[in-house]
Protein backbone atom coordinates (compact mmCIF):
# COMPACT_ATOMS: atom_id res chain seq x y z
CA UNK A 1 0.00 0.00 0.00
CA UNK A 2 1.30 3.42 -1.01
CA UNK A 3 0.96 6.75 0.56
CA UNK A 4 1.57 10.18 -0.31
CA UNK A 5 1.85 13.16 1.66
CA UNK A 6 1.00 16.66 -0.15
CA UNK A 7 1.92 19.79 2.12
CA UNK A 8 0.15 23.13 1.31
CA UNK A 9 1.90 26.15 2.75
CA UNK A 10 -1.72 27.37 3.96
CA UNK A 11 -4.65 26.52 6.03
CA UNK A 12 -8.03 26.86 4.76
CA UNK A 13 -11.14 29.10 5.29
CA UNK A 14 -13.93 28.06 7.47
CA UNK A 15 -17.32 27.06 5.80
CA UNK A 16 -19.16 29.58 7.30
CA UNK A 17 -16.87 32.43 6.21
CA UNK A 18 -16.93 31.17 2.85
CA UNK A 19 -20.56 31.72 2.68
CA UNK A 20 -20.34 35.38 3.65
CA UNK A 21 -18.01 35.55 -0.14
CA UNK A 22 -19.07 36.94 -3.17
CA UNK A 23 -19.10 33.93 -5.24
CA UNK A 24 -16.19 34.82 -7.87
CA UNK A 25 -14.12 35.22 -4.89
CA UNK A 26 -15.64 31.32 -3.46
CA UNK A 27 -14.88 29.96 -6.97
CA UNK A 28 -10.99 31.48 -6.94
CA UNK A 29 -10.59 30.69 -3.82
CA UNK A 30 -11.46 26.53 -4.59
CA UNK A 31 -10.05 27.11 -7.91
CA UNK A 32 -6.15 27.85 -6.18
CA UNK A 33 -6.63 25.07 -3.45
CA UNK A 34 -7.18 22.62 -6.55
CA UNK A 35 -4.72 23.70 -9.05
CA UNK A 36 -1.97 23.44 -6.08
CA UNK A 37 -3.08 19.75 -4.65
CA UNK A 38 -3.00 19.10 -8.87
CA UNK A 39 0.39 20.48 -9.47
CA UNK A 40 1.74 18.58 -5.49
CA UNK A 41 0.31 15.42 -7.11
CA UNK A 42 1.70 15.47 -10.57
CA UNK A 43 5.55 16.45 -8.80
CA UNK A 44 5.09 13.59 -7.22
CA UNK A 45 4.19 11.54 -9.94
CA UNK A 46 0.87 9.47 -8.18
CA UNK A 47 -0.44 7.16 -10.26
CA UNK A 48 -3.85 6.04 -11.44
CA UNK A 49 -5.20 4.53 -7.92
CA UNK A 50 -8.19 2.05 -7.81
CA UNK A 51 -9.03 3.49 -4.32
CA UNK A 52 -7.88 5.82 -1.94
CA UNK A 53 -8.23 6.71 1.87
CA UNK A 54 -7.61 10.51 2.52
CA UNK A 55 -6.75 12.12 5.59
CA UNK A 56 -5.28 15.86 6.24
CA UNK A 57 -3.76 17.36 9.21
CA UNK A 58 -4.33 21.75 9.54
CA UNK A 59 -1.61 23.20 11.39
CA UNK A 60 -2.61 26.47 12.80
CA UNK A 61 -0.59 29.37 14.03
CA UNK A 62 -2.42 29.88 16.87
CA UNK A 63 -4.64 28.05 19.57
CA UNK A 64 -7.80 29.48 18.94
CA UNK A 65 -11.05 27.00 19.12
CA UNK A 66 -12.36 25.90 15.96
CA UNK A 67 -14.85 23.62 13.98
CA UNK A 68 -13.88 20.65 12.31
CA UNK A 69 -16.74 20.89 10.67
CA UNK A 70 -16.65 24.10 9.02
CA UNK A 71 -12.99 22.99 7.42
CA UNK A 72 -14.19 19.64 6.34
CA UNK A 73 -15.78 20.28 3.14
CA UNK A 74 -13.31 22.66 1.77
CA UNK A 75 -10.83 20.83 2.44
CA UNK A 76 -11.64 17.60 1.08
CA UNK A 77 -13.80 19.14 -2.02
CA UNK A 78 -10.74 21.08 -3.56
CA UNK A 79 -9.05 17.28 -2.66
CA UNK A 80 -11.47 15.05 -4.71
CA UNK A 81 -11.93 17.26 -7.69
CA UNK A 82 -8.15 17.60 -8.04
CA UNK A 83 -7.53 14.21 -7.83
CA UNK A 84 -9.96 13.45 -10.31
CA UNK A 85 -8.49 16.23 -12.87
CA UNK A 86 -4.93 14.65 -12.16
CA UNK A 87 -5.99 11.24 -12.69
CA UNK A 88 -5.27 9.76 -9.71
CA UNK A 89 -9.09 8.36 -9.28
CA UNK A 90 -11.85 8.60 -12.51
CA UNK A 91 -14.46 9.54 -10.14
CA UNK A 92 -14.90 10.51 -6.63
CA UNK A 93 -17.73 8.50 -4.86
CA UNK A 94 -17.79 5.46 -2.76
CA UNK A 95 -15.96 3.11 -5.49
CA UNK A 96 -12.96 4.99 -5.40
CA UNK A 97 -13.40 6.77 -1.90
CA UNK A 98 -14.67 4.31 0.60
CA UNK A 99 -14.81 5.85 3.86
CA UNK A 100 -15.26 9.43 4.84
CA UNK A 101 -11.88 11.31 4.87
CA UNK A 102 -10.05 12.25 8.71
CA UNK A 103 -9.40 15.24 9.57
CA UNK A 104 -7.22 16.83 12.83
CA UNK A 105 -6.50 20.12 14.03
CA UNK A 106 -2.51 20.72 15.70
CA UNK A 107 -0.39 24.07 16.05
CA UNK A 108 2.77 25.26 14.59
CA UNK A 109 3.23 28.43 15.43
CA UNK A 110 6.11 29.11 12.33
CA UNK A 111 4.85 26.93 10.03
CA UNK A 112 0.74 27.11 9.55
CA UNK A 113 0.39 24.39 6.71
CA UNK A 114 -2.19 21.66 5.55
CA UNK A 115 -0.77 18.02 5.43
CA UNK A 116 -3.34 15.80 3.14
CA UNK A 117 -2.33 12.21 3.16
CA UNK A 118 -3.37 9.80 0.54
CA UNK A 119 -3.42 6.08 1.27
CA UNK A 120 -3.88 3.60 -1.50
CA UNK A 121 -6.90 0.64 -0.91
Amino acid sequence: MRTYTLILPRVPISQNSDEWRHRYTQLNYRATWQREIWVLCKEQRIPPLEGVRLSAIVYWSDRRRRDLDNHFAPIFKAVQDALMDAGVIPADDPRYIPELPGLRFDFDKLYPRTEITISEV
